[in-house]
């Protein structure tokens, strides 16, 4: 296995186990046979998967919500519930779950449902959905770097993170140009809140050796955008009145938390995955939903 493992559930015949792998903005299915330890199959999800349940020879449910088929390699359908309460594990391939039942939704009815529901299966079966990734292996992105600042001992900085980013993609056989619908943003704002910060040396008193500085803050952020519309984002905000530290000999208080401001700033982006798979949010889902009640399921298609 390569990557933090999110989530494992063993299949209740206890011959196989499956796992998620978190990725950047996605995750990876994987069922692993534990009787030869060979992998029997791996794809991609739109979801970390922090949970799942086998529902059948074929199918796992992910996050008590999302079925993925193992032959189809795909999410397939999507399961909903009003106030219930999920169970983390089963005795067997049904999906175990309390639904709350009248007008009050007081009364709790213990429930096992088989999934997919014979409609589900109907539609699935019918019209077989395939993954519709906007990037992955062969497709090509576009990279954006908007930085209005540069780290004070790095002048190079941003032209190196986007060189960083081109090098990841090769990598992975994307390809790098303009103009593309898929776009990789990295964006850095440096900017004056208009607030002053006071300071003094540990174990001075009060307004002793007390000195102001301008509250500066640093906005990082890592930015997905699929035709202009904003699939993901990771951000960060750093203000130099965050920084609690020791100063070099002859170092300013001023220096320090500026040293210390870019270092975060310059951590953040250098452990910066970019993300290789990305997914169609509409077709993610797959092709329906079910709403879970204490009588069975209704089921609708997309």
């Amino acid at each position: 296995m390569n990557g933090k493992v999110g989530a494992a559930a063993f299949h209740p015949n206890g011959e196989k186990i499956a796992v998620t792998l978190h990725r950047t903005g996605s995750g990876m299915l994987q069922v692993w046979d534990l009787k030869t330890g060979e992998l029997e199959t791996e794809f991609v999800i739109p979801l970390i998967g922090d949970t799942l349940q086998f529902t059948g020879t074929q199918t796992i449910l992910v996050d008590h919500a999302f079925l993925a088929d193992t032959e189809k390699k795909t999410i397939v359908w999507t399961y909903l519930a009003k106030n219930a309460v999920r169970t983390e594990r089963s005795p067997d391939t049904r999906y175990w779950l309390s639904v709350g039942s009248g007008l009050s939704n007081k009364k709790q009815s213990i429930t096992a449902l088989q999934l997919p529901d014979a409609k589900a299966v109907k539609a699935i079966e019918a019209a077989p959905p395939k993954p519709s990734l906007l990037l992955e292996l062969g497709k090509a992105v576009s990279i954006q770097v908007n930085f209005n600042k540069n780290p004070p001992d790095q002048p190079q900085f941003a032209q190196q993170m986007e060189a960083k980013i081109k090098g990841y993609y090769a990598l992975n056989k994307i390809e790098v140009r303009p103009g593309e619908p898929v776009t990789i943003q990295l964006n850095l704002t440096e900017s004056s809140t208009g607030r002053q910060l006071k300071f003094r040396p540990f174990g001075s008193s009060s307004g002793s050796n007390e000195v102001t500085i301008p509250e500066v803050n640093i906005q990082c952020s890592f930015v997905v955008i699929h035709n202009g519309d904003e699939l993901w984002r990771d951000e960060f905000d750093y203000s130099n009145g965050s920084i609690i530290s020791f100063r070099k000999k002859g170092e300013t208080i001023a220096e320090r938390l500026s040293r210390g401001q870019w270092s975060r700033v310059s951590q953040f982006f250098s452990n910066l995955v970019p993300p290789i798979h990305i997914f169609n949010i509409e077709e993610s889902r797959g092709l329906g939903s079910s709403f879970m009640t204490s009588s069975g399921v209704r089921s609708f298609e997309r």
